[in-house]
């Protein structure tokens, strides 16, 4: 299963490394900020983009881990749901 990985701050980083201890498959990241991208990057080997359309484009995630602010979540969702993909999203959504 391929995993994308959206927001790399610490939340990110933990359900990387979370996901890598359970060999749960492939995993790619997604933040805004490049100092993100680049340390999950170094540290995980992993894919990381900047840009969401891009990443799913590219990388063909099964489902998203949602790992941003959440005021984000709801349109994070509704992004991966109208492309038929899994997601996870811990906290609680807002409405728009």
């Amino acid at each position: 299963m391929k995993f994308l990985v959206v927001g790399l701050g610490s939340m990110g980083k933990r359900r990387i490394r979370n996901l890598t201890h359970l060999k749960a498959g492939t995993l790619a990241g997604f933040d805004l900020r490049a100092d993100r991208r680049e340390e999950v990057k170094v540290l995980h080997g992993l894919a990381v983009y900047d840009d969401l359309e891009k990443a799913f484009a590219e990388f063909n995630p099964d489902a998203l881990v949602t790992s941003t602010p959440p005021d984000k979540h709801l349109p994070i969702a509704r992004m991966a749901l109208e492309r038929g993909k899994h997601v996870f999203c811990e906290a609680g959504t807002t409405t728009e």
